[in-house]
């Protein structure tokens, strides 16, 4: 890599810091026009752009792009297959790039947790969970290799397992607020919903999340203590929430209130939207 690329690599992460992600396509764009042959990176960094943009057929151009013009570089493969899978449902597709970038960089640990996630995503426990033990071989210590495999275990309904993994999960990484939820979920699915609590707090110090307020909130109302369960749900209700949030929210809000026979139609018809919603767009696979 030329000092010039490394240049407009760095204004463009600097510009993507910045939230300026047109910016940051324009540079790149340039710097693509300007460079014989052209940028393997430079694409690829576009790519990222146009995720960040939300503008993922796009993106999957760019990262088509720089695996033609670099084809033994795993980073690449890894990202047009977790595109794939994670935006835009073509998870048989992401299955080969990810196959791609494990025979780019066998050593990498990467491609066999996003492997790991696809499957789990296809509904396949059993092979995610062997990606993710293989991820864990390959580097013991990698806290994103104990969170794929804690998911395996949870779809698998091997709760306790999944307690053990999102545990290390939390202590290698702890600075990360979905470590922090994921082991929330695991101790309140083993019944230990004091220590649950305490967890969604940390992930919520770390990063406000309207799931683990919500969380936080039904964990108060079965304790009985529905000034708690208010105070979590009036922080979760300044924050975006999905279809499936905002359903969980106004359940547990009305039995805060006191009024579920009031709200019974309107979270019925919310269920009915919610529903109708994933029928149009499960064959996505999202």
């Amino acid at each position: 890599m030329t000092t010039n690329e490394q240049d407009v690599l760095s204004e463009c992460e600097r510009l993507r810091r910045k939230g300026l992600y047109w910016d940051a396509v324009l540079l790149l764009s340039e710097g693509i026009s300007s460079s014989s042959p052209p940028s393997a990176e430079f694409y690829f960094e576009r790519g990222e752009c146009y995720v960040d943009l939300g503008e993922f057929l796009w993106a999957l151009d760019d990262f088509t792009a720089a695996t033609a013009l670099a084809p033994d570089t795993a980073r690449y493969w890894t990202g047009r297959g977790h595109l794939l899978y994670t935006r835009l449902g073509r998870s048989a597709e992401a299955i080969d790039d990810l196959q791609r970038a494990i025979s780019a960089d066998p050593a990498s640990p990467i491609p066999q947790q996003q492997l790991s996630l696809c499957y789990l995503e296809l509904g396949n426990t059993d092979i995610a969970a062997e990606h993710a033990s293989r991820a864990l071989e390959l580097d013991t210590a990698n806290a994103n290799s104990h969170f794929c495999l804690g998911l395996c275990h949870r779809a698998a309904k091997r709760l306790a397992s999944a307690l053990d993994e999102f545990f290390i999960t939390a202590t290698v990484a702890p600075e990360n607020p979905h470590n922090w939820s994921a082991l929330g979920g695991a101790y309140e699915k083993n019944g230990d919903a004091a220590t649950a609590l305490e967890c969604y707090k940390k992930a919520t110090e770390l990063r406000p999340s309207a799931s683990d307020y919500i969380s936080m909130a039904a964990i108060n109302l079965d304790a009985g203590n529905r000034t708690e369960a208010m105070a979590c749900l009036n922080s979760a209700s300044k924050l975006e929430m999905n279809d499936v949030q905002r359903l969980l929210f106004d359940c547990h809000l009305a039995r805060a209130e006191g009024n579920q026979r009031e709200k019974k139609a309107e979270i019925r018809d919310t269920i009915y939207k919610v529903l109708a919603r994933w029928e149009e767009t499960r064959d996505f696979g999202r």
